[in-house]
């Protein structure tokens, strides 16, 4: 997926940018997995068949096809509204992560600093280098 700068700064939190892409009508990757969105407007109707249902004023929901998220409003304006709206991520150094390692061991293989934010894959990363899933530290109890 190709990133706009306008969705780009959206998703770095800059609620100007946030709001263009609700104006002109731009769905944000889904806030969970990163996935394209499906955005679906239903109209106001009536129920012709089950006629013991009441008419429905219309809304728009924006789901993911690749998670459960899901994000809806009574018009897409307000539905993109809701689902563009973002806080800004946190950012820090791998030093400074939650999901960093001093070291490990694996078989015959010693590792320095490393990332453990997915289990399945361990990489070596640079102390003073930006993480892309930073998670604080928690501070010690004083």
């Amino acid at each position: 997926m190709e990133l706009s700068d306008l969705k780009r700064r959206a998703l770095l939190g800059d609620r100007q940018a946030q709001e263009e892409c609700t104006r002109q009508g731009i769905a944000l990757p889904c806030p969970c997995c990163g996935s394209d969105v499906i955005v679906n407007e239903i109209p106001p109707h009536k129920h012709t068949l089950a006629t013991f249902m009441p008419d429905y004023e219309g809304g728009c929901f924006i789901e993911c096809p690749s998670c459960n998220y899901a994000n809806c409003g009574k018009t897409k304006h307000e539905a993109l509204m809701n689902h563009n709206r973002r806080p800004a991520p946190p950012i820090g150094r791998c030093k400074d992560c939650a999901h960093s390692s001093p070291r490990m061991v694996m078989g015959n293989k010693t590792y320095g600093k490393v990332c453990k934010i997915d289990p399945y894959l361990v990489h070596e990363v640079n102390p003073d280098g930006y993480c892309d899933g930073f998670k604080p530290k928690e501070a010690p109890n004083d």
